[in-house]
């Protein structure tokens, strides 16, 4: 996540100052409540945002992250993951639509 936020500021026309590195969500969320910055998280992460923290849409260059399904070659998946790949499909139309 770094890079990407990196890569963000420098779009954005600046270079961050980074002094802490958080390892999951809820911390991120945590170091902003408590004044500690600002974060650059995956909106996905937003289904949890703490009372205390405001998250804001980035309007210009979003960063973006591409995810994939992955499967060994010449190997049938098992019912239960054809149903998971289903929905990971479903999934990223929704949230992904071109």
């Amino acid at each position: 996540m770094l890079a990407v936020l990196r890569d963000a500021c420098r779009a954005a026309g600046f270079e961050p100052v980074v002094s802490f590195e958080a390892r999951g969500h809820q911390e991120v969320q945590a170091m902003v409540a408590i004044g500690m910055g600002v974060a650059l998280v995956p909106a996905l992460s937003l289904a949890t945002l703490r009372p205390d923290v405001v998250a804001l849409r980035l309007r210009e260059h979003p960063p973006e992250r591409r995810v994939v399904l992955v499967q060994r070659r010449h190997d049938r998946l098992a019912p239960a993951a054809m149903e998971m790949a289903g929905i990971l499909r479903k999934a990223a139309r929704t949230y992904a639509p071109r």
